[in-house]
């Protein structure tokens, strides 16, 4: 059992209150980009954790790359995924992929409004 998710991490400067004299307000020399790291990663029940990085938006493409490696790390298990329900885990790519590897994925998504919370010892 995995419990897989994406996340970006955006790199824009922290704001935070500072002093200056009066009538002269500080100005912060930043450029506010969109420029980000996408993460992705699986966590077992036992704590392993598993990490992707990449410095663009994960594609399709991407998530099977994740799933693979996943699958060639677990090579004598079956694995089950259980992750959000984000249109790149439903796409085309992903569904050809599980096809071309019947049982050996079992795919759970979690309900819009939940949240999972995984207990490590």
């Amino acid at each position: 059992m995995l419990y897989v998710d994406e996340s970006a991490c955006y790199l824009l400067p922290l704001l935070a209150h500072t002093w200056a004299p009066c009538g002269q307000p500080p100005t912060v020399v930043e450029q506010a980009g969109r420029t980000h790291l996408s993460l992705i990663a699986a966590i077992a029940p036992n704590g392993r954790l598993y990490v992707g990085g990449q410095d663009q938006a994960f594609t399709s493409e991407d998530i099977v790359w994740f799933l693979d490696k996943l699958c060639g790390r677990y090579r004598k298990r079956d694995l089950l995924v259980i992750w959000d329900g984000a249109a790149i885990h439903r796409s085309e790519a992903v569904k050809t992929f599980l096809r071309n590897r019947p049982g050996r994925i079992h795919l759970e998504r979690l309900p819009a409004y939940s949240r999972a919370t995984v207990a490590l010892n």
